[in-house]
């Protein structure tokens, strides 16, 4: 019987679209204050929407007074898990 290969979905192409992703995340958190990163948007009202699925995001589980030390301990993360594959 013949064996079929399956190709897998991801490449080298994948892997750089999710690093350059990941270094846009953490450019973004890093380099923005949260002041701007959190303003009243004119149609949904004040951000980050906590309601359904999003309430268990990282800025959602703090109050606003708090938003500042959760960026840095985002990017705190996002750095620490880019050392761990790459090292």
């Amino acid at each position: 019987m013949r064996q079929r290969t399956i190709s897998l979905p991801w490449g080298a192409g994948y892997g750089l679209a999710r690093t350059l992703l990941a270094l846009g995340t953490l450019g973004a958190l890093a380099l923005t204050d949260s002041t701007p990163l959190f303003q009243e948007v004119t149609t949904v009202g004040q951000y980050p929407l906590c309601r359904g699925v999003t309430a268990a995001g990282a800025f959602c589980l703090v109050s606003p007074d708090h938003f500042e030390t959760m960026r840095w301990a985002c990017c705190r993360r996002t750095g620490s898990d880019a050392e761990v594959r790459t090292g």
